[in-house]
């Protein structure tokens, strides 16, 4: 068997070698988080472009750069590291709006 058979640039047979490295299981760990990271200005309408849709946040952020977090199914809006709009992706070129008093749309 391979991982009984000593390894040609360790030395070591691989069996040997893993039960020493103390490895944890995937499971007890939180899953990968791909998130994507970008700025943009919010327009006169205050309303954010990405990936050709538009996306509102509150009217009090006109002209000022939030940065944009992505996630698998989300956008996230920051100004100054506060969270001040959260979207549902949408399909290119929509418009998603909040609710008044609602951060999700």
């Amino acid at each position: 068997m391979a991982h009984q058979r000593i390894h040609g640039t360790t030395h070591q047979r691989p069996i040997d070698r893993f039960a020493r490295e103390r490895l944890t299981p995937l499971g007890g760990r939180p899953p990968y988080r791909y998130e994507r990271v970008r700025l943009r200005r919010v327009a006169s309408d205050a309303l954010v472009a990405v990936e050709a849709a538009r996306y509102s946040v509150p009217v009090e952020y006109v002209g000022l750069t939030v940065s944009v977090q992505e996630s698998a199914e989300h956008f996230e809006f920051f100004h100054q590291d506060k969270l001040v709009a959260r979207h549902l992706k949408a399909a290119r070129h929509l418009v998603r709006e909040r609710s008044a008093g609602s951060r999700t749309a």
